[in-house]
């Protein structure tokens, strides 16, 4: 009896698996994934954040260029100047965040740069 009950779940498992696989293809193949659906337009001073191929939530230029930077892709874009008073954080190569200037030499030290 326990035998022929494991034979049973293992066969409602596979079907399920099956059935999975079928529904996962039946999404991507109709467009309604979240990678194929059209992107919209970010506003004003953000940008796509490129985490992945198809990421197109808004963040600012350094978060892009940071996840780009930990996808092994060049950095993109124009990045606005800080305000007066302020500086690029510079914690990574590329970090365009506004920050004071004692917030920056920390940052550089830690980097191992002057």
């Amino acid at each position: 009896m326990t035998q022929v009950i494991c034979k049973q779940a293992k066969l409602g498992a596979a079907k399920l698996v099956r059935a999975s696989a079928v529904v996962a293809i039946l999404v991507v193949g109709s467009g309604l994934a979240t990678s194929t659906r059209a992107a919209t337009a970010c506003p004003s001073g953000l940008v796509w954040a490129e985490r992945w191929e198809g990421d197109t939530r808004c963040v600012s230029v350094s978060e892009r260029n940071l996840n780009r930077k930990n996808r092994g892709l060049p950095a993109v874009g124009t990045v606005a100047k800080c305000r007066p008073g302020l500086v690029w954080a510079e914690e990574w190569e590329g970090d365009t965040r506004c920050v004071t200037l004692s917030e920056r030499s920390v940052n550089r030290a830690k980097r191992g740069l002057q």
